[in-house]
């Protein structure tokens, strides 16, 4: 073994031993705050039950106060007519006498007294019973996570085990073909934006805080300049139903400009109250924008980050925010694509979400990708950045962290690593596709790599 695959070993052993004794202190401190939340339940429930006994025992000695003052007033008040030669007092004798409810199997103690006014007897019409009755609540297991509250156990950062370089043994193939490489911008800029259009050009933006977007034809070869009021974040194409345009976000001023590829001018398309970065057109006018409230990479609580379907007119017709335990879908959404068959692919490189989550077109979660299986070669963890679908329905993401773009299937399974380090990548960031099927792939280093393939899956 060599002296770096022995480091590499002692360090991953030295992690997964530090993660045993964090993980340990979590599920402690998890369990001492289940047991604290049971015990106020328990309080509180006490305090509930006490609460219903004491309205009971009122509403009862209301009634009861009711009952015996009707009986008096019948009693005092009872002008019925006595027969000839017989005396009032005999006929009274005759009459039923009132039996009070008997109270004795009632522990209640009911010793204050209920200012209650009534209505004289001979102003009643009639006399309104009541009943009781008890109404038991639900027990179930969502009214028990309501109350008691519910544990998250989700997978973070992962602990990589890079001693030894091996190679997965799949039957799945592909085909690789570098059709061209040109430069965009300067070594030190990122190409974070690549919106195909036609069957051989595209849109590309190159630099974080540009606010120009040039066309480019398959050749590398610049066919114009747009010089736009906003700051680009991502840009996309998109048919209204009647014409194509680039619609471009803006992180920084909060809006999604239309621009008009023949005049170069801009219109307003869409202004929202959170930061848009990437976007995605499906094939019926609808578009797809990531949206968060803030630039910090970890959300805490009460942090916005979404996905939200826009109409063809720029308003909002559904976000996908949070789950069915209310909880956030999303660390740091970044770039998105819609697949064939209507599935929502977001890459998110937040902290404890990093991945691709796979929605479905109604916005229920269908899988999450958090990077190759063991055995597939990585340096470091999966940190997707663009992210693109093709006709077959494969989903291609690039990983920035280890220089290659992966493929998985519709249904989020990995397939291979269709590029790599050995192919020129270097911080792949901003992927696009354009009718053809030609992979144009942005790097953080100004170069643009224009990529012919096919995957035969196994």
């Amino acid at each position: 073994m060599s002296r770096r695959e022995d480091s590499n070993r002692k360090r991953a052993l030295r992690d997964i031993l530090a993660y045993e004794d964090t993980i340990t202190v979590d599920v402690e401190k998890t369990v001492q705050k289940v047991r604290e939340r049971a015990k106020t339940l328990h309080a509180e429930l006490d305090m509930y039950i006490t609460n219903i006994l004491n309205q009971i025992k009122q509403k009862f000695e209301q009634e009861l106060n009711k009952i015996r003052y009707t009986v008096d007033k019948l009693k005092t008040n009872d002008h019925s007519p006595t027969r000839k030669g017989t005396s009032r007092s005999s006929s009274m004798d005759k009459s039923p006498r009132y039996r009070s409810t008997p109270r004795s199997s009632l522990d209640f103690s009911l010793h204050s007294r209920t200012s209650v006014s009534y209505v004289d007897v001979d102003e009643m019409h009639q006399y309104d019973k009541k009943e009781i009755h008890f109404v038991e609540g639900e027990a179930n297991d969502k009214v028990f996570e309501r109350l008691v509250g519910h544990y998250t156990f989700d997978t973070t950062t992962p602990i990589t085990f890079n001693a030894v370089q091996r190679s997965i043994i799949s039957d799945n193939k592909s085909e690789v073909k570098l059709v061209k490489t040109f430069k965009v911008g300067d070594k030190s800029e990122t190409v974070h934006a690549i919106a195909t259009v036609e069957e051989d050009q595209a849109w590309i933006c190159c630099g974080w805080g540009s606010r120009n977007l040039s066309l480019y034809d398959r050749h590398g070869q610049k066919k114009k300049t747009a010089s736009l009021d906003i700051q680009v974040n991502d840009a996309c194409t998109f048919h209204d139903g009647k014409d194509d345009s680039v619609l471009v976000s803006s992180f920084r001023e909060k809006s999604i400009k239309r621009l008009n590829t023949d005049s170069l001018r801009t219109s307003d398309f869409a202004y929202i109250s959170l930061f848009p970065g990437g976007l995605a057109a499906d094939r019926r006018s609808g578009l797809y924008v990531c949206f968060r409230d803030s630039y910090q990479r970890q959300a805490i609580f009460g942090s916005r980050r979404m996905v939200a379907k826009l109409s063809k007119h720029g308003e909002i017709v559904a976000t996908m925010e949070k789950n069915e335990e209310q909880t956030n879908l999303f660390g740091y959404p970044f770039r998105i694509a819609v697949n064939t068959n209507g599935d929502i692919c977001v890459s998110d490189y937040g902290d404890g979400t990093r991945g691709v989550t796979i929605l479905t077109k109604d916005g229920r979660v269908k899988c999450w990708y958090r990077g190759p299986p063991t055995g597939i070669a990585s340096d470091q963890p999966f940190l997707p950045h663009g992210i693109v679908c093709d006709e077959d329905g494969h989903i291609l993401v690039s990983d920035w962290n280890n220089d290659c773009i992966h493929v998985l299937d519709k249904d989020g399974n990995f397939l291979l690593n269709l590029i790599s380090k050995k192919d020129g990548l270097e911080g792949p960031n901003a992927l696009g596709l354009d009718k053809r099927g030609y992979l144009w792939v942005g790097d953080s280093h100004g170069v643009v790599r224009i990529f012919k393939y096919s995957v035969y899956d196994g």
